[in-house]
């Protein structure tokens, strides 16, 4: 669940959605597991999980989506397994974490980043695991969570930190 910029409760329900003050009221069609949400800067919702197959009737679907006021869209050949974690940074890019190790036909294991056009993976990205959880530390650091051993090419236990440019970790990791 996020609370939105506009102040409302959106939650990852199936199908996902917006509390009105007295209910719930659904956001599109049903789209399969959603296990992550989160907006950009100007406000655009994300929703990641497992979409399977996808919605009924739109077999694009996979592992993230994007709300166009209406209706759910896919993001084009987003990772196409379990997305458990979504997160922003300041500049407009989405970062997706989760059980899958492509994103656009490029290896991204654990952790894609969308830049509005095209997936990629974030210098390496999590090899030997998959990534779990993301926030932005207050300087804007990408911090990521989940069962991996290597950031990049820097040895990480579990948690690691994205700058922009390069892979740091947090002392000697969690297990």
């Amino acid at each position: 669940m996020i609370r939105s910029r506009d102040g409302s409760l959106i939650a990852c329900a199936n199908p996902v959605s917006r509390w009105n003050g007295s209910a719930w009221v659904k956001m599109g069609m049903k789209m399969g597991t959603c296990r992550a949400l989160t907006e950009d800067r100007q406000g655009k919702l994300y929703a990641g999980g497992s979409f399977g197959d996808g919605v009924i009737g739109n077999p694009k679907f996979w592992g993230v989506a994007s709300w166009n006021g209406t209706d759910w869209e896919p993001l084009p050949d987003g990772p196409i397994e379990m997305v458990f974690a979504l997160a922003t940074d300041s500049v407009g890019n989405l970062y997706a974490a989760g059980l899958f190790d492509s994103a656009a036909g490029r290896r991204t294991q654990g952790l894609a980043k969308w830049d509005g056009k095209s997936w990629s993976d974030v210098d390496g990205s999590l090899s030997k695991g998959n990534g779990y959880a993301l926030a932005l530390d207050s300087t804007g650091g990408l911090v990521v969570g989940g069962s991996f051993r290597v950031a990049g090419d820097l040895g990480a236990k579990a948690l690691a930190r994205w700058d922009g440019s390069r892979w740091s970790t947090y002392g000697k990791g969690i297990n």
